[in-house]
């Protein structure tokens, strides 16, 4: 009796194991078209070096910069930073393609998707 017990448990889990692999999957290849929101998402800083990188890192691995900011990008504008910040920023940008960096001298770039 134990034995077909332990075996139930087993594939329930096995089941439940590949149903959610399933379920990942396929969230990767079916995602909804979200119509533009008129939501930007803008991060202001200023030498930030030892913090920015984990605030960008969880800012951009909720969903909710894919589903509901404006083309999915996270803009970060750097006011002059004169640690290492931009230098971050820049290596993030690189590494994750949702991230729009810009310089102070380019800041007026923010407003571009709302005219």
């Amino acid at each position: 009796m134990l034995n077909i017990i332990g075996q139930f448990v087993t594939y329930l889990f096995a089941i439940y194991g590949f149903l959610s692999l399933v379920y990942l999957i396929a969230r990767e290849f079916i995602k909804p078209d979200f119509e533009d929101t008129g939501i930007k998402l803008v991060i202001i800083e200023k030498n930030q070096e030892n913090r920015i990188e984990g605030i960008i890192n969880n800012v951009i691995t909720g969903d909710l910069v894919k589903r509901l900011v404006a083309r999915g990008k996270v803009t970060v504008l750097d006011m002059g930073s004169e640690d290492g910040t931009l230098e971050i920023l820049k290596k993030l940008k690189e590494k994750h393609n949702v991230i729009e960096l810009l310089e102070e001298s380019n800041r007026h770039a923010i407003f571009e998707d709302f005219k």
